[in-house]
């Protein structure tokens, strides 16, 4: 009897060890933490980029059509700052895209796509959306971007400038989540943002370090 006792009190206890490394294998879920947003298009050409909360290898999947993702470009390098140049598009097209590991899709859906732009001496209406002194998080700022959201509807924007003061006020890591990733969110994952920098992004002076 007390073998017995020992016997399941082992299992028991096996169980419960399982029950909690598996816990902490949920907790420890790679997550995406800012982005996906796209960069530098051109007409053949984009840059998706997205940051996760730990250490990963990169995948990007796309394709012309919605859940149809046939194309894929890889990177086995661990990183937490995730980029891929997709290349050898066509000029004017819409495609649909999804970003990962090599063995998990952390997003995707309708929402992540894009239209290559026209080739340079294309003729055609272009909407615009230009935004000044945008970084400062809050009502006013969400009440511009959901104004303009509500607008365009689903016909989207041609081109997306940022005059400058894109995060308030030194223009930090956390400054730009607040100001630019988290608020514009939507927008980052279908339309290139075309940045400048201003006096209040002074802090990643030279390069764009925060793209």
């Amino acid at each position: 009897m007390v073998l017995g006792r020992i016997h399941i009190s082992c299992k028991l206890a096996a169980l419960a060890i399982a029950a909690a490394a598996a816990q902490a294998t949920a907790a420890r879920a790679t997550t995406i933490t800012r982005g996906p947003y796209l960069q530098c298009a051109t007409p053949t050409s984009v840059t998706v980029r997205w940051r996760t909360s730990d250490s990963t290898d990169t995948r990007v999947s796309w394709g012309t059509k919605a859940g149809q993702l046939a194309n894929g470009a890889d990177d086995g390098v661990l990183t937490r700052e995730h980029g891929l140049v997709l290349s050898d598009l066509e000029p004017g097209t819409r495609y649909w895209y999804g970003v990962g590991t090599m063995l998990e899709l952390l997003s995707g859906g309708p929402n992540c796509t894009f239209v290559t732009p026209p080739v340079a001496g294309t003729v055609q209406p272009v909407r615009a959306w230009i935004l000044g002194d945008s970084g400062e998080a809050g009502p006013v700022q969400y009440a511009v971007r959901d104004a303009f959201l509500a607008y365009t509807g689903a016909r989207g924007a041609d081109l997306w400038l940022m005059l400058g003061d894109n995060a308030y006020t030194t223009g930090s890591d956390a400054e730009y989540q607040a100001g630019l990733f988290t608020p514009y969110a939507r927008p980052l994952c279908e339309w290139v943002l075309w940045p400048t920098r201003g006096n209040h992004d002074q802090l990643h002076s030279g390069a764009m370090k925060f793209f």
